[in-house]
């Protein structure tokens, strides 16, 4: 800005100048005026809304014509120094009433060329309305605090995540109400999974808190699944295909790992920020808000198929620190689904669940880690089982 105002100063006196042509007489008072303002430019660049360089310049140029270098019996001195009076008056008295005591860059003159550049300049959006760029700095800054302030942990995975340190107990109205074929509680198959749920909670200490309810549906479809309230459902079929407690444990063990890590919630969050970011793409009515929810329903399925793989990821922690082998979880999983599902890479892209082929390619990915774990609880059972045979 003050390298501007002194680029101001200097081109008036300069332009004031340009157009006057002096005698050899007069010539030494230009260079002098000149030779004086640009030894005190400094004095000025800090001048907000006045043109005291003009003044002074003028002041100065008339006492050096009052000294003896003028002559008045000159005509043509005198002729000269009518011209640069003149002119200089009328500059001055012309940037005056251009700044009328306040500073614009679009009413000042340095030129035709330079003064059309100024006209012609257009404010931007933002210079326009600035509050909103403030609006949308301290918005951005405030989100971002928030954000990082409330962030968490997935448990097991260490994933980070942002839920706003919410629990899935808000979502809990959300529950599908089951109006099947529900076996009663005093059925067997509640008593093989309360079993295994004891078993895994006792040695999950993550587990402590969290509360499950039961339901089995007498259903010929293989399927499991929990809801945000913290119900898992089951249906018959999964335990006439089951042939043991490990087998079962792997199913309850994937779907425990959906509620411990919230998954529900998160994916509820992700599509409310996906509606958010893309609310003023829509267009009611338009192939436009089609796009829009095309693209939604793509984001969503790609992040549900993520959750699942995290879900057995934990699923196979949570067998191993029961002491239940992780690897039943793998060849159950090929067992089920060659008899029940059919893959491929279509339905992989436009499903909530991952490819059969992939899920199993991470769980083997991830046995390593949980056989070490498995290794290790099968070894603390060993050496409690001699401590009691001992006593």
């Amino acid at each position: 800005m003050i390298g501007y105002r002194l680029y101001r100063y200097r081109n008036i006196t300069k332009n004031i100048f340009s157009d006057i042509k002096f005698n050899n007489n007069s010539t030494n008072k230009l260079v002098y005026i000149t030779n004086w303002k640009e030894k005190n430019d400094k004095k000025y660049e800090i001048k907000n809304k006045n043109i005291d360089i003009l003044n002074t310049s003028y002041s100065r140029y008339i006492t050096n014509v009052n000294t003896s270098h003028f002559n008045a019996s000159s005509s043509s001195s005198f002729s000269s120094f009518n011209t640069l009076n003149n002119a200089v008056k009328n500059s001055i008295n012309r940037y005056n009433i251009y700044d009328n005591g306040k500073y614009s860059y679009s009413k000042f003159s340095m030129g035709s060329s330079q003064r059309n550049n100024h006209k012609n300049k257009k404010k931007g959006f933002f210079q326009k309305r600035p509050w909103i760029l403030k609006f949308l700095i301290f918005g951005g800054l405030t989100v971002s605090v928030v954000y990082f302030l409330t962030l968490d942990h997935v448990v097991f995975t260490n994933r980070r995540r942002n839920i706003l340190g919410f629990g899935e107990s808000i979502l809990s109205s959300l529950e599908i109400p089951l109006s099947e074929d529900i076996l009663p509680k005093e059925h067997e198959y509640y008593k093989v999974l309360l079993r295994i749920f004891q078993r895994l909670k006792k040695n999950v200490p993550e587990m402590e808190n969290l509360k499950v309810k039961f339901l089995i549906i007498n259903d010929d479809m293989f399927n499991a699944f929990a809801q945000p309230g913290g119900t898992i459902t089951f249906t018959t079929t999964v335990f006439e295909n089951a042939n043991n407690d490990t087998e079962i444990a792997s199913i309850l063990a994937h779907e425990l790992g959906h509620l411990l890590a919230k998954h529900t919630l998160e994916q509820f969050f992700y599509i409310l920020s996906l509606r958010v970011l893309t609310i003023y793409m829509r267009d009611s009515g338009s192939i436009t808000n089609s796009i829009v929810n095309s693209i939604e329903g793509l984001l969503s399925l790609k992040r549900s198929r993520l959750l699942e793989f995290e879900a057995d990821h934990i699923g196979l922690i949570l067998m191993a620190h029961a002491g239940y082998n992780p690897k039943v979880m793998i060849d159950f999983h090929e067992r089920t689904i060659a008899k029940y599902f059919s893959d491929n890479s279509m339905s992989d892209f436009l499903s909530t669940h991952p490819s059969s082929d992939k899920r199993i390619a991470q769980m083997n990915k991830n046995l390593e880690e949980v056989t070490k774990i498995y290794q290790k609880k099968i070894l603390e059972n060993r050496q409690k089982y001699n401590r009691k045979r001992k006593r």
